[in-house]
């Protein structure tokens, strides 16, 4: 091993072949450890880690759960709709709600899948399937039941992913997402 002198301190050469090896291998155990975030690894979710650094509002959060997710949601006594009661992940960790916020889609529970029913004269319709017998189906789409009768029903399918839109988080900043943790979490 060589060593070079700078400025009266003496520091080992490391060959550059070791340092290589010994990078490449504390990366593929940060990719392995990365992907339980998420099953796509896309890490969408790293964008906001700071958020989880911040003191968040729950004031604030609340405006912005009423602004972003009680379309869809309930928390407490506010808002409503076909996604799940989220008054519960108070109990949760912060860390697990951001990743379910940035991606709906890592883990979806069976009854909040999206189904996509095509009809005979060209409607599509994307929701949660609430029923579906001799044919015909009923989905919930926001707010509302879509009833398509047997006869109209051209094709049915899943596509497997959240009815949870992606991207809920374009336009915010790690505050607003704080604020919105804080809120979720209280």
């Amino acid at each position: 091993m060589k060593t070079i002198l700078n400025r009266s301190v003496r520091i080992a050469r490391i060959p550059f072949a070791a340092l290589l090896v010994v990078a490449v291998a504390a990366f593929a155990a940060a990719e392995k450890d990365d992907d339980r975030w998420s099953r796509r690894g896309d890490r969408g979710d790293l964008v906001w880690w700071p958020a989880l650094e911040i003191a968040g509002d729950a004031g604030r959060g609340h405006g912005l759960f009423l602004d972003l997710c009680a379309g869809c949601h309930r928390s407490g006594d506010s808002g409503g709709g076909p996604g799940p009661d989220l008054s519960r992940v108070g109990n949760w960790k912060a860390e697990k709600v951001l990743h379910d916020i940035v991606d709906p889609n890592a883990e979806v529970d069976d009854e909040y899948v999206s189904y996509i029913v095509e009809t005979t004269d060209g409607e599509v319709y994307t929701g949660l399937l609430v029923e579906s017998t001799g044919g015909g189906v009923v989905l919930r789409v926001a707010g509302d039941l879509i009833e398509v009768p047997a006869e109209r029903v051209r094709d049915v399918r899943s596509d497997g992913l959240s009815t949870m839109p992606e991207g809920l988080t374009a336009g915010l900043e790690h505050a607003d997402m704080a604020d919105l943790l804080a809120f979720l979490n209280r």
